[in-house]
Formats: C-alpha cells, sequence, structure tokens
C-alpha cells in the first residue's frame, strides 16, 4: 500500500508542516513531494524570473529546482527554511543560465530588467504584477540590487537566510540592501510614486524595511 502522510494524519495535505511533508517525501511518499511543489512553486518562479525576466526560462529554473530536491534531498540544508534553500538553488539556476550565455545580445535579453512576449504583453509570472509604474521602477534595478530588494520586501528574509540564497556575508546583504533602497527610492521618483519629504525607508534586522 502506497505510503500517505495525509492519509495516516487524518489531515488535508495543505495543514502539514514542512518538516513532516519533507521526511514524508524522503520515505517514499508522492503526495508529500507534490504538496511541497504546490507550496512553493508559485514564490520560486517569481524569484527566478526577477533573475531573468523570461517566463520560459524562468519555468525551466523552477522544474530543475524541484527536479535536484526530488533526487537529492541531502543537499537541502534543514537547518534552515525549505523556501531558503529553494531560492539558493533557484539563484545558482538562474545565474547558471545568463553566465553560458555566450551571445550578448541574448545575454542582453535575459538580464533585462523588462521583458515583454511577442504580444507586447509583459512577460511575468502570475502574481508578480506590482502595477506599471512601480513595475517600472523595480525593473530598473541592476540584478544584484533587484535581488535582494525582492528577497528583503517580498519575501521578508533575515539578513542571515539572504546571505545563504546570495552566497555573502551579512555585512554585504546589508550593503546591497541600502543601496537597492536608494536605488528604488530615486526609481520611484522618477515615476512620480515618492515624496522627497517622505522619510526613507531603512532596512530592518529581519530583512524588512520600515519608514525611519
Amino acid at each position: 500500500m502506497r505510503y500517505c502522510i495525509g492519509f495516516i494524519m487524518g489531515l488535508p495535505l495543505h495543514c502539514i508542516a514542512d518538516e513532516t511533508l519533507l521526511k514524508a517525501a524522503k520515505e517514499g511518499d508522492p503526495d508529500s513531494f507534490f504538496a511541497l511543489y504546490d507550496r512553493y512553486k508559485n514564490r520560486v518562479m517569481r524569484f527566478a524570473h526577477i533573475l531573468l525576466s523570461d517566463e520560459k526560462r524562468s519555468g525551466e529554473v523552477v522544474k530543475t529546482c524541484f527536479l535536484n530536491f526530488l533526487k537529492e534531498f541531502a543537499q537541502y540544508d534543514e537547518k534552515v527554511t525549505l523556501i531558503v534553500n529553494f531560492l539558493k538553488v533557484t539563484r545558482d539556476l538562474s545565474l547558471s543560465i545568463i553566465k553560458e550565455s555566450s551571445d550578448t545580445s541574448k545575454r542582453g535579453e535575459l538580464v533585462s530588467r523588462e521583458s515583454t512576449t511577442s504580444d507586447g504583453q509583459s512577460d511575468k509570472p502570475e502574481g508578480a504584477d506590482f502595477g506599471p509604474a512601480l513595475r517600472a521602477a523595480f525593473s530598473s534595478l541592476p540584478i544584484h540590487q533587484a535581488e535582494v530588494l525582492y528577497l528583503a520586501l517580498v519575501e521578508g528574509l533575515s539578513y542571515a537566510h539572504m546571505s545563504i540564497v546570495l552566497g555573502c556575508p551579512e555585512e554585504t546583504v546589508i550593503v546591497r540592501l541600502n543601496e537597492a533602497m536608494n536605488a528604488f527610492r530615486d526609481a520611484l521618483q522618477r515615476q512620480g510614486l515618492f515624496n522627497e519629504q517622505s522619510e526613507s525607508p531603512t532596512p530592518q534586522p529581519n530583512g524588512g524595511v520600515q519608514n525611519g
């Protein structure tokens, strides 16, 4: 009989904690794996899209990320949350795609902060629409600023967790985040979305921001 943690616990899979689903997936329960996939696929997709600005390639990164997860559970650091592990792998895969592109024009297309589809519509995953002006401000940032800003403002990661995802010391994360916040504020001003008399938002230790 197939092992099913949801049946044994008498709970729908979306109500079961990550740790329990991960343990069950390691023991061969496919439903637990797909429950984790459904839980995190959109967040992984959005982060991949921040880096690649390409829906098709972002989708490929999502598939590879979860296939690696399925094949090599041991590579995931159980000391941190699953989403931190997923985001780290997503970043590594996305940057590999950029680095492996030998065509300069193609690489420029990959790292474009505002890509569009053939019909002129914005090429972004579901749930990533911040509004045209706000999206334009965010899209104007270089990748190293966009990624740290996304991890802080959207994912709400701590400095420690951002350092794991980005592969750099916490001190570097803090510097990058401050630079990204300043650049984002300037971009918002150009879009007419930021009042210069307002106090500048400042990064917080949990990776979030507050108005000074």
